[in-house]
């Protein structure tokens, strides 16, 4: 879904493997395949009864969801997506930014402390805004018990 949804909103207009990934992942499924009983048979499994074995995953299927849950985009050659690029950046950017600012957060209100261990940021204004947030930030820990 996360390879279509950019079509279908036509941010990108067409997705496909680079060759070399493809390359690399089917030599890797097909050594895998071979420490199994499936290359041996001869069965619907093999391309024309016995040529290569495409149907098959070698492993369990968590691993296979594992694999996929999430694109590699280096993996693929966009094309028409340079504004839904951009747009992905800016996003992840947002999201490391908050999830630093977020930790931060979290290591002020556990430990206080840390805060003393840093000289130039003991102004008055950063320690009043330090303490609303611990007293904040308690208050919901609070409400949640």
């Amino acid at each position: 879904m996360q390879l279509i949804k950019p079509i279908l909103r036509h941010e990108i207009t067409t997705v496909s493997i680079k060759r070399d990934v493809c390359n690399a992942y089917n030599e890797m499924i097909q050594q895998r395949l071979a420490e199994t009983t499936f290359t041996g048979c001869m069965s619907y499994y093999r391309f024309g009864m016995s040529g290569t074995n495409f149907v098959i995953f070698p492993g369990p299927m968590g691993l296979l969801w594992w694999w996929a849950r999430k694109p590699v985009w280096s993996r693929y050659e966009l094309a028409g997506s340079e504004v839904w690029l951009r747009a992905r950046r800016r996003r992840n950017l947002i999201k490391t930014i908050l999830l630093l600012v977020g930790l931060l957060t979290m290591a002020v209100v556990f430990r206080p402390d840390l805060l003393k261990r840093v000289p130039y940021i003991q102004t008055p204004a950063f320690v009043q805004t330090v303490d609303s947030a611990h007293f904040w930030i308690n208050g919901l820990l609070e409400g949640l018990r």
